[in-house]
């Protein structure tokens, strides 16, 4: 947690300070950023990749649909050429 503000003559109440204070021990401690930044990386690739593989699996569900589509026509055309042969 961060120290009271004290009252600073330019009335900012020593925000400005605290600012500052901040970035330099974030900065100190800019190994944890590398952490963070390495774990965000590595958390978005295998979010990547699961999108990646739905998508193909989805690819291969639009595949299997059209096929079942054709094999439906087929069985169609198939019914009514022996319907006619039996006529």
């Amino acid at each position: 947690t961060l120290p009271p503000p004290c009252l600073t003559p330019d009335g900012t109440g020593g925000l400005r300070n605290v600012a500052y204070r901040k970035m330099n021990e974030l900065s100190r401690n800019i190994g944890s950023f590398l952490e963070l930044r390495d774990g965000l990386y590595r958390a978005v690739n295998a979010q990547t990749h699961i999108i990646v593989e739905m998508s193909r699996k989805l690819g291969t569900l639009a595949e299997i649909q059209a096929l079942a589509q054709k094999v439906d026509s087929i069985k169609e055309r198939v019914g009514r050429s022996a319907r006619i042969g039996i006529d």
